[in-house]
């Protein structure tokens, strides 16, 4: 996978993360939501490079679910850092 398509692939699981956060910044969303919501083959490295991307870049960080449920099961849960908003509302301006 080329680094434009790395990007792209990010772009996208970012854009998910705001479509299920409702444009909230830090709120909470599961990275298994935000993957079905991108369109990413979940079964694939996709999601994984993705998001590794998004964290490097400081885009989403890790996040603290908000439901109160506890759970054996560990989900991944992050939100969209507050520099990096901006950037999702400018690439939807466009």
């Amino acid at each position: 996978m080329t680094t434009s398509g790395v990007e792209e692939l990010s772009m996208r699981l970012l854009e998910a993360f705001y479509d299920l956060a409702r444009g909230k910044l830090q709120a909470p969303v599961s990275k298994e939501d935000a993957v079905r919501e991108a369109g990413l083959d979940a079964a694939s490295t996709e999601p994984e490079v993705a998001l590794r991307y998004l964290l490097n870049g400081e885009y989403v960080e890790a996040a603290k679910e908000s439901s109160g449920e506890s759970s054996d099961q560990t989900n991944e849960v992050y939100g969209i850092t507050v520099p990096r908003m901006d950037k999702v509302r400018q690439k939807r301006e466009l």
